[in-house]
């Protein structure tokens, strides 16, 4: 329920940021357009009524012509008529242009989320289509959240100008000067996200084991690699962390860039495994490598890590908030496909090591693992939540 109230919220809000502002542009200019028809005619009519020609006449040609309709192309007779009411630049020609703008930009807002949907659907079709989705999504939803920032505060400059020009006769300049410095604000964030310098991933803590530092392990290794069909993996990282992973992606260990094929395990845990649950483990990650999983994971993962490091500064200041939903909903929405997939590959990898080793030891595996990693994060909880200085050893082995 909190998950859905999550997507309906953000949902909402995209809705917002997208159509209230044109929504309202558009029926100020509608209002406005009709007002000046009107105050245009009436000028007219009193014109000519002073001057004593057929007001008659004058008054069926400006029901079936009224000012705004000469507005943008018209015939040559017509051309006359224009420069008086519509020329370009004039008040009539503004409410006339921004009413067009307005109206394009309510098209391009649903057209945007359209794309959004068209982006997940891509992203719920494989991994290979999450790839092709966010390469797609993330250009095209910076570059109109960018457009809709323009436009949007074009319409919010204008609005400042004429929503008290109009009725009051009278304008404010710093209202104006405050909406011209809100655009100008989005606009560095977001160039500004564009070009960031992404920070550094966090160290994997650990030590790197060698072939010649762990013979017995390596020939394991490589003996359930074979089984699976698959190479061994380039290095082996055995740290302290209650997990175990594959990995493609480079990796920095104590100031050491490492490529290739890693496998990260974890000691703690392999001294609670037996050999067949160990070897479950070991089967099901390296099951990962010979799938291809980490090799796509390898690509996707530095593109997904600089969109939400974009993400994350556009939810900063109020004036990018129209940039910050549509891309916060697409985020949401990939992430749906991201955990469908993952859990599609994990069933894959358990199924594989079912097969190869025993589904018992699956099982006992991972109720090992996630009994251990559950109880060791509560004892750790625990004396963090102490504040208390220890100088002899903890004795939580």
């Amino acid at each position: 329920m909190a998950l859905k109230k999550g997507y309906t919220k953000v949902f909402l809000w995209l809705l917002v940021t997208l159509f209230l502002i044109p929504t309202i542009t558009l029926v100020f200019a509608e209002y406005g357009t009709r007002q000046l028809d009107q105050e245009y005619s009436a000028i007219f009519i009193d014109d000519a009524r002073g001057q004593g020609q057929d007001v008659n006449k004058l008054t069926t040609f400006l029901q079936q012509n009224p000012p705004s309709s000469v507005c943008g192309t018209v015939p040559e007779d017509l051309l006359d008529y224009q420069n008086a009411v519509c020329a370009e630049k004039s008040e009539l020609w503004q409410f006339w242009m921004i009413d067009k703008v307005a109206f394009w930009t309510l098209v391009g807002g649903v057209v945007m989320l359209g794309m959004i949907v068209l982006f997940s659907v891509l992203a719920f079709k494989s991994r290979q289509g999450q790839l092709q989705s966010l390469r797609l999504a993330r250009p095209f939803l910076m570059l109109a959240s960018a457009l809709e920032v323009l436009v949007q505060g074009g319409m919010l400059v204008w609005l400042s100008f004429w929503g008290t020009a109009f009725f009051t006769q009278t304008y404010y300049p710093k209202l104006v000067m405050a909406m011209g410095l809100l655009v100008l604000v989005a606009m560095y964030y977001m160039i500004r996200g564009i070009f960031k310098k992404l920070p550094p991933e966090d160290d994997v803590e650990g030590d790197v084991v060698t072939r010649d530092a762990a013979p017995a392990l390596w020939a394991r290794i490589d003996t359930l690699a074979s089984q699976v069909g698959t190479a061994p993996p380039d290095h082996i990282i055995a740290g302290i962390d209650t997990n175990f992973y594959v990995t493609e992606a480079p990796l920095s260990l104590e100031g050491q860039v490492l490529d290739g094929r890693k496998l990260y395990v974890s000691i703690p845990l392999l001294r609670q495994l037996t050999t067949a649950q160990a070897d479950g483990v070991m089967v099901h990650e390296l099951t990962h490598l010979h799938e291809g999983d980490t090799a796509s994971g390898a690509l996707l993962g530095p593109k997904l890590h600089r969109f939400d490091q974009y993400i994350h500064l556009m939810r900063k200041d109020i004036s990018t908030v129209m940039v910050y939903y549509p891309l916060c909903l697409y985020r949401m929405l990939f992430e749906l496909a991201w955990q469908r997939n993952s859990r599609e590959r994990e069933f894959v990898a358990d199924r594989n090591a079912a097969s190869l080793i025993a589904p018992a030891a699956i099982v006992e595996s991972l109720i090992k693992i996630s009994a251990y990693a559950s109880y060791r994060s509560e004892v750790e909880q625990t004396l963090f939540d102490n504040k208390t200085l220890h100088e002899n050893e903890l004795g939580i082995s």
